[in-house]
């Protein structure tokens, strides 16, 4: 169960993203994600100053580029680097691998996933090149645009959307748009918050946080500090 519901989370996330950028721009071809350089910090792509993966420590996940942090929610723990790159169906020396050109290669790279002790709820953070033509849309306009184009995905994987919609909601004692859903999965019922992150440099993240509980995610969206 708890391998199936994180499947489910990276699903989703892949999802929003694709769509979004098949409703703006034309889209390149995408791959299965990979997972992150575990080297030392220096590996950078064009137009950014920085590394382009955070740094993990056992209480919090920092990402420079981002100006993103999220810190442990208590009960929950971080994935390792074997972790993230298992997800991905990579091993050993892959892990080692230049972060820019796998997104360059693959378009997508998970950074960081951290979960309950049950794996019912989830947060992770996707990286992916910008696209500038998402630019001149606000969050919620992204968001709009791809409603249609998520439907469709989410439905060919077997999923259902209940409720499709975004929110202003406290983000790290901050208010954000995040994209609110209410998905039904074979009887389970996933509640899905996406939040984007635009470096306004050569890449972007989003962070998907899935409750398959009920509990609330306040709590755990609390634990996200994002200072652009």
């Amino acid at each position: 169960m708890k391998t199936r519901i994180i499947a489910l989370v990276l699903l989703l996330s892949l999802a929003l993203c694709l769509t979004a950028c098949d409703d703006k721009a034309t889209p390149s071809e995408t791959k299965a994600p990979v997972a992150r350089d575990t080297r030392a910090p220096e590996t950078q792509a064009a137009g950014t100053e920085g590394s382009l993966h955070g740094v993990l420590t056992d209480d919090a996940y920092v990402n420079d580029i981002l100006k993103l942090r999220v810190d442990k929610p208590e009960g929950w723990t971080f994935f390792t680097e074997e972790q993230i790159a298992a997800s991905n169906n990579l091993t050993g020396s892959m892990l080692n691998t230049d972060v820019a050109a796998l997104l360059e290669q693959n378009g997508q790279v998970i950074d960081m996933m951290v979960s309950n002790a049950t794996g019912s709820n989830n947060l992770n953070l996707l990286l992916q090149p910008d696209n500038p033509a998402l630019d001149a849309y606000s969050d919620a306009e992204v968001f709009e645009l791809s409603e249609s184009a998520f439907r469709i995905q989410l439905k060919s994987a077997g999923m259902e959307i209940s409720s499709y919609e975004s929110a202003t909601m406290k983000v790290g004692g901050k208010e954000r748009t995040v994209l609110c859903l209410v998905l039904d999965y074979s009887g389970t019922e996933i509640r899905e918050y996406q939040i984007w992150c635009r470096s306004k440099q050569a890449y972007m993240g989003v962070l998907t946080l899935a409750i398959t509980d009920g509990s609330d995610p306040q709590p755990i969206l609390d634990k996200i500090t994002i200072n652009d």
